[in-house]
This record gives C-alpha cells, structure tokens and sequence, in this order.
C-alpha cells in the first residue's frame, strides 16, 4: 500500500519564484502541489477549497501578507 501523498499550496506574490518551488515540488514523490496562490487572500481562498496538507507561503506580500493569512486560516 502506497501512502497518500502530501498535498501542498505554493503561495508567492513574484510568479516566476512561486512556479519554480511548485515546479520543484512536484517531482518529488510523496509531493501534490494542489494549486498555487498569489498573496494571502488569494491563499485563503485556495486553501479552504482544496485543503492543503501544507500551505508554503510567503510571509511579505501585497493585499493580505502570509502573516496575516495564517491567521485567517487557524481560525477556520
């Protein structure tokens, strides 16, 4: 029996660095990259629609940063 693979959102305001860690990510085995998100509010909406496993996200970016989206996200 296989175990279930971890499932990851890549949250990044810069696109070229955030589809470079889900590019990493996603070869390796035992890793799903199951969406990536541009700042924090988009991460929180990705994350309740998918519920990620782990969220990586960035903790500086514009209109929500990952500090405050964190938040948002343990509260739910």
């Amino acid at each position: 029996m296989t175990a279930e693979p971890v499932r990851v959102l890549v949250v990044d305001d810069q696109q070229l660095i955030r589809e470079g860690i889900a590019s990493l990510l996603s070869i390796q085995d035992g890793i799903e990259v199951v969406g990536t998100a541009c700042d924090g509010r988009d991460a929180v909406d990705k994350a309740l629609a998918v519920t990620p496993d782990v969220v990586l996200m960035d903790v500086r970016m514009p209109e929500m940063d990952g500090v405050q989206a964190v938040a948002i996200l343990k509260q739910r």
